[in-house]
């Protein structure tokens, strides 16, 4: 075996060490994901803008019906379509209870009228 391919062993208390001496340097911004958020129609008039990037805090699955309740914490008038808005998550139509992944892109539409 060479030197560069042999394995070393370190006695516990020095791995931990080294360990938590990497998480020390990770910048809070790794602990964090993004996902952009599309408004639809009279939905950009209520929060004032087409899409927004809304940045979530890691270390916890995060669920559609989590980042609506974001929303609606944000922008108190968006609640009052709760329960009639179409959601997708990447262009599939999504449930509340599916998960989100850094990137995901979710759209949020007022349901479809039509005459």
């Amino acid at each position: 075996m060479s030197q560069k391919a042999r394995k070393h062993e370190f006695p516990s208390h020095l791995t931990v060490f080294v360990a938590e001496s990497i998480l020390l340097r990770v910048p809070p911004s790794a602990f964090r994901m993004t996902v952009k958020v599309l408004y639809f129609s009279s939905l950009q008039d209520l929060v004032g803008a087409s899409e927004i990037e809304e940045t979530l805090a890691e270390g916890r699955a995060w669920t559609l019906a989590d980042l609506l309740e974001t929303l609606f914490e944000r922008h108190p008038k968006l609640r009052d379509w709760d329960g009639r808005l179409l959601l997708a998550i990447n262009q599939e139509w999504a449930e509340r209870d599916q998960p989100l992944a850094p990137g995901d892109e979710v759209a949020i539409m007022p349901p479809v009228q039509g005459g």
